[in-house]
């Protein structure tokens, strides 16, 4: 049977919704989201808006319409994967309309476990977490990518995921298909980035009284009700529901409504999706959240809109406190720190918009004990961008700066790293960031490196640099070189994110995709490998665990 995916149709007489079928009557704005059919979608939601049944429904109609279509379902934590695949997925598939998925594509040899799942034609999911790194989904091969809470997720993981499709058009399928969905919070958070990038459509209502478009929004909302920005009119009231006392229902009295792109060429297509479209929200609860959220959570929560409420670590009035106009970068060292130790700091990166760029910073302490960059050098055009070419200036500098420790990022520059040592011995080290690691700093004797728990390590790393009187100083007297180290720190913000486990939440240090923080990771590692191995040491005390 030959059917194109997506369509409304195929949806309605094939999936149950808690034994019900699938109906788009009272939500036919969902219908131009599951009728089109682009490469790449984002989804910019309020909470409980069925983005998690959309993306369920999404993934149950290419694999049951697409042979061997492999699906790669990802969210930030293992509980949340477990969730979607027992609770939305798994029902989609066990209790369709007439039995139709049981009787047309389960066999009994086929998996149906929580992370994988096998259908008769060939299609397969596989369901991950990705909370940090993307270790876990390396070698994974994909047509369809579905991320979910996609600004919950590490930034820098997402090219990494993104990976598993580079065989999309030859294998599986022989499509690809990428949807990115989640509830928005600041402007620099990774789903703002996908949604700038794409059409960004909005659903537009019209007036039923003087015609007048216009997007559902706080003028639209009244303590009962919606209105028409213009006339006044009611829009959409909440009626006393007869099953439940004290409850209300929404009444809708407009007809007409459509999606309105506001950048219609742009590739990516964009939905928002507010918590003031749905059936099943009235316009009293939704006054009520606006009369007792905070503002930043009734505009993500509810409207699906980012609010900058999140904290810049560092601004231009702490990074000009820091920076010295008098003071030049060094090319090699000399005169008072030709005899005292040096340390590099080094950030991965491959050089494309979205990746970030490999960074190199030297330091060390100066006769007034302050922690002074010597050299900050972003690779980022040319022949720059040259693995062999890196790797050379980077051994060149560990020469010309007489660099005692040298400590690099791990993860993506791992084979880097593991030249590096092979050259220079223990004077080069790597460092792991983890999310969740009980402690601030551990040696792992097994794979030979650090492993640091990320938010405290920066965290003290941001109150050094904001500390009065100031510990750390650039050097200012050319800044068309310093400006890349001073725009990496200006990109970085806090947010508070669910940990691992989802019971509580803990700091984040993010930054927008169009706007790289390599810099910023660079001059802490430089920066901590002094920690690592104070001057004066003789050697790395490779202790087992720093509380």
């Amino acid at each position: 049977m030959s059917v194109q995916v997506f369509k409304t149709e195929y949806i309605e007489s094939v999936f149950l919704i808690e034994g019900s079928p699938f109906q788009f009557k009272g939500r036919e704005y969902l219908k131009n989201i599951y009728d089109c059919d682009p490469e790449e979608v984002i989804l910019k939601c309020g909470r409980q808006v069925e983005k998690s049944t959309l993306n369920a429904v999404n993934i149950a109609t290419f694999t049951t319409t697409k042979n061997f279509f492999r699906a790669l379902y990802v969210a930030p934590t293992n509980d949340q994967v477990k969730v979607f695949s027992r609770s939305r997925l798994q029902k989609l598939y066990d209790y369709s309309q007439n039995n139709y998925i049981k009787e047309n594509f389960y066999e009994r040899h086929l998996a149906r476990a929580v992370f994988f799942k096998e259908l008769s034609n060939g299609s397969e999911v596989n369901l991950k977490h990705c909370y940090e790194e993307a270790d876990n989904i390396r070698g994974i091969s994909s047509n369809g990518v579905f991320i979910d809470e996609v600004q919950d997720i590490y930034v820098d993981a997402i090219p990494v995921i993104l990976e598993t499709q580079a065989h999309a058009y030859d294998s599986g399928a022989k499509c690809k298909r990428n949807v990115y969905s989640g509830t928005p919070k600041t402007f620099s958070n990774t789903i703002e980035y996908y949604w700038q990038r794409s059409t960004m459509s909005e659903y537009i209502v019209v007036c039923p009284h003087c015609n007048t478009p216009q997007i559902l929004h706080i003028r639209n909302m009244r303590p009962d009700k919606y209105v028409c920005a213009k006339c006044e009119g009611t829009l959409a009231e909440g009626v006393p529901d007869p099953r439940l006392e004290g409850r209300f229902k929404k009444v809708t009295y407009y007809k007409k409504s459509f999606w309105k792109d506001k950048d219609p060429d742009k590739r990516i297509r964009g939905f928002r999706i507010s918590q003031l479209l749905v059936p099943w929200i009235s316009p009293q609860e939704i006054w009520e959240k606006y009369t007792s959220y905070p503002t930043s959570q009734f505009y993500n929560e509810v409207l699906g809109l980012p609010y900058e409420d999140g904290e810049k670590p560092f601004t231009e009035v702490v990074l000009k406190r820091i920076t010295d106009p008098d003071l030049a970068m060094y090319d090699k060292a000399e005169g008072y720190f030709s005899n005292i130790y040096t340390y590099m700091g080094i950030d991965w990166g491959l050089g494309i918009s979205g990746t970030g760029y490999t960074f190199v910073v030297v330091g060390a302490f100066n006769q007034e004990g302050k922690f002074q960059v010597l050299l900050a050098h972003r690779f980022s055009r040319g022949a720059e961008l040259d693995k062999d070419y890196q790797m050379s200036k980077i051994c060149e500098w560990m020469h010309t700066f007489r660099v005692r420790l040298c400590l690099a990022d791990w993860g993506f520059g791992h084979d880097r790293v593991t030249e590096l040592k092979r050259i220079f011995g223990t004077r080069v080290q790597a460092m792991y960031y983890s999310a969740n690691a009980g402690y601030k700093l551990k040696y792992d004797h097994h794979k030979g490196y650090w492993i640091s728990n990320r938010s405290r390590v920066l965290t003290e790393y941001v109150l050094d640099v904001r500390e009065m009187p100031t510990k750390f100083v650039w050097p200012g007297a050319d800044m068309q070189r310093l400006q890349p180290l001073k725009d990496d720190h200006l990109a970085v913000q806090i947010e508070y994110r669910p940990t691992r486990t989802g019971q509580s939440e803990d700091l984040f240090f993010i930054h927008s995709v169009a706007t790289p923080d390599d810099g910023f990771h660079a001059a802490f590692y430089c920066w901590y490998a002094s920690k690592i191995l104070p001057p004066g040491a003789l050697k790395i005390p490779f202790i087992i665990v720093t509380k």
